[in-house]
């Protein structure tokens, strides 16, 4: 009799260990199981479409040819433009207007420095409108050539733009002459804005000796 009930409560003994371990199993297996990944998009918004960037540059381009300034502060972006009138853009010297400036773009006669002639290194002390004449509008770039983030480094001075404008798009408009150093490009620099394009940067690039 008395084997028999130690048999029992050693059998009862045995199942209450197994349930143990697998209590205990099952816990840690809850703890280090991997979270669920986040969805991609989870914590952050979409970038715009490429192509979006691309049509934005084309009103851009439009806007500059009519010189229509308040169309055009419509399309800056709230920190302003930088205008670049060589292709290394320099981050502390070229001039930034506020998009109430380039509201005014065309009718403001005062003249400032806006860089330096690479061929003579004299100042380029002209009015905006001035400006525009010689380092945006100096060709009809509506049938060039057009490049989405374009690294080609074509004359003598650095192409920085990439650097110089980390996370934004660059759309290149290039013009090529009958002659190989007849060559000029105009280069719209956008970065994302809510669920669109805005301009931060107009740069002119063209062969120098």
């Amino acid at each position: 009799m008395k084997f028999r009930q130690w048999t029992i409560m050693l059998v009862g003994l045995a199942a209450l260990v197994a349930l143990a371990v697998m209590a205990v199993s099952m816990f840690m297996a809850s703890t280090t199981e991997p979270p669920a990944a986040l969805p991609p998009t989870a914590g952050r918004a979409a970038a715009p479409p490429q192509a979006d960037a691309h049509a934005t540059a084309d009103r851009v381009l439009a806007v500059l040819k009519v010189k229509d300034g308040p169309a055009l502060a419509a399309l800056v972006d709230d920190r302003g433009v930088r205008l670049t009138p060589s292709a290394f853009v320099d981050v502390a010297a070229d001039q930034v207007l506020s998009p109430a400036e380039v509201r005014a773009f065309w009718t403001d006669r005062a003249s400032r420095v806006w860089g330096y002639i690479e061929a003579s290194g004299d100042p380029i002390d002209l009015t905006p409108a001035a400006y525009a004449a010689r380092y945006i509008l100096d060709h009809d770039y509506a049938n060039a050539t057009v490049s989405v983030n374009g690294n080609t480094d074509r004359g003598t001075t650095t192409d920085n733009t990439a650097t110089a404008y980390p996370g934004a798009t660059r759309v290149e408009y290039f013009r090529q002459g009958s002659d190989p150093l007849d060559w000029s490009a105009l280069r719209l620099v956008l970065a994302p804005a809510g669920n669109g394009w805005r301009l931060i940067g107009i740069i002119h690039d063209e062969w120098t000796p």
